[in-house]
C-alpha cells in the first residue's frame, strides 16, 4: 500500500464539470507515443510502471474523474524516438465510459489547468490485481464484452477510455514487468514488454507497454565500449 497525492481541480466547459487529477509526482520516465497507425506504446522504467499500475488502480475506482499524465515533453532520445513514427511523445488522459467525455475538449481543460489549489492524497495498492484468475481474462476475448478500453490520439495525448474493469485488471500485467524487466534486459539485450491487446475494443489496434530504463541501457553499452 502507498499514499500517493494528486492535485485535484475542477473545470467547467459550458455546462459539464469535470474533475481533474494531476500527479503530484515526477514522471519524467515514461514516454507514450505511437509506433505506427494505430499501434500504440508506452515505455517506462521499473518505478514508472508501478506508478502507471497504481494510476490504472486509482482511476477504475474514480468513475467521476479524469486523470491526466503530463508526460508530453519529456525529451526523447534518439532512440525512442525511432519508435514513434512521428518522433513525438504524447500526454496520457485516464478516463471511464460512463463519463461520456468529449476529447475535442480537452485542449481548453488543459489550458486552465493552472494555479492548482486543492490537493488529495489516496492509498492503493499497485500489487492488488497481479494474481487475477485467467477466467478474468479470458472473458476480455468474448465478442459480446463491453468492458475494454477506446484509445484515440488527438492534441498530443492518447486519451484511455475504459472501465472499472479493464482498468484494474490492466494494472496487475505492469508489475510482473517492472520487477522483471531490468534483469531481461541484462540477459537478452532487449526491451520486456506486455501487450494490451487483449483489452481493446478494437482488434485493428495494438498497445504494448515496454520496460526501458535509460540509465540500465546506458550503464551496459558503456561495459560493452570498453570491452
Amino acid at each position: 500500500m502507498k499514499a500517493l497525492s494528486f492535485y485535484a481541480k475542477q473545470i467547467t466547459i459550458g455546462n459539464r464539470a469535470y474533475h481533474i487529477l494531476v500527479p503530484q509526482f515526477l514522471l519524467n520516465h515514461m514516454y507514450v507515443g505511437e509506433f505506427r497507425k494505430n499501434d500504440f506504446m508506452i515505455f517506462s522504467n521499473g518505478h514508472g510502471l508501478k506508478m502507471l499500475a497504481s494510476m490504472l488502480v486509482l482511476i477504475s475506482r474514480n468513475v467521476d474523474k479524469i486523470l491526466y499524465l503530463p508526460t508530453r515533453n519529456n525529451p526523447l532520445i534518439e532512440y525512442l524516438q525511432r519508435w514513434f513514427w512521428d518522433s513525438s511523445n504524447n500526454d496520457l488522459v485516464l478516463y471511464h465510459h460512463s463519463l461520456q467525455f468529449n476529447i475535442h475538449e480537452w485542449k481548453e481543460i488543459r489550458q486552465n489547468l493552472k494555479g492548482y489549489k486543492d490537493k488529495v492524497t489516496y492509498n492503493i495498492n499497485e500489487e492488488e490485481y497481479t494474481e487475477v484468475p485467467q477466467k478474468e481474462y479470458d472473458r476480455f476475448r468474448y465478442r459480446e464484452n463491453k468492458d475494454c478500453l477506446h484509445i484515440k490520439r488527438k492534441y498530443e495525448t492518447l486519451f484511455f477510455e475504459g472501465s472499472a474493469k479493464v482498468f484494474s485488471i490492466m494494472s496487475g500485467r505492469l508489475i510482473p514487468l517492472s520487477e522483471e524487466g531490468h534483469d531481461y534486459y541484462l540477459e537478452y539485450g532487449s526491451h520486456d514488454h506486455a501487450h494490451m491487446d487483449l483489452f481493446l475494443c478494437r482488434k485493428d489496434m495494438q498497445l504494448c507497454v515496454d520496460y526501458y530504463d535509460a540509465a540500465l541501457w546506458n550503464s551496459k553499452n558503456q561495459r560493452r565500449a570498453r570491452q
